[in-house]
């Protein structure tokens, strides 16, 4: 849907943001993701923003160094064709899905640094604030999104009912809400 609503904008960049990214497992798999879709469509420019508040995730994230384990569920031609052995059981992101992601160190309490946003994967973070602050942080997000631009929360996470007027429901049963 992104992808085709950009081609009719005649817009290039397509911006995705991984909030709350941890050791970046997110933000790698929405890199793979985008550039499995958009493979020979050069005219897009993919761009995935990803942010913690842990400095020391966003540095073993920066590395794209991951066990074995944690890539179980990725198909082996993905795995293959993004991914390099590290040795060791481990294995490394190529630089052709690195260098479309760009770590930040950033307070989801602090005014969202980034605009325009095509969709904003904000799951599994809420669930750790209380309902006001869970509301300022959703605000911020919506702020953050261009028109039309989706949510997407975890499965556990709900959107809390003040909030609904601002968000459409796109998909419930995966949490994923678009800006109205």
């Amino acid at each position: 849907e992104i992808v085709h609503s950009k081609k009719l904008r005649k817009q290039k960049m397509i911006n995705l943001w991984s909030a709350g990214c941890s050791r970046g497992e997110e933000p790698y798999s929405l890199a793979v993701m985008l550039l499995e879709s958009l493979k020979g469509r050069n005219e897009f420019v993919p761009r995935v923003l990803a942010t913690d508040i842990d400095a020391q995730a966003l540095e073993a994230a920066k590395e794209g160094v991951f066990k074995e384990d944690s890539l179980k569920n990725v198909p082996s031609f993905i795995l293959r064709k993004y991914f390099t052995k590290a040795g060791f059981g481990r294995w490394a992101v190529n630089n052709s899905v690195k260098r479309i992601v760009l770590f930040k160190k950033h307070n989801l309490f602090d005014k969202p640094p980034f605009k325009y946003m095509d969709a904003v994967f904000c799951r599994n973070v809420r669930i750790y604030f209380d309902t006001m602050r869970a509301q300022q942080v959703l605000m911020y997000i919506h702020s953050s999104l261009r028109e039309s631009g989706y949510l997407v929360l975890g499965r556990v996470e709900t959107m809390p009912v003040s909030l609904k007027k601002h968000f459409v429901v796109v998909e419930s049963c995966y949490k994923i809400f678009q800006k109205k």
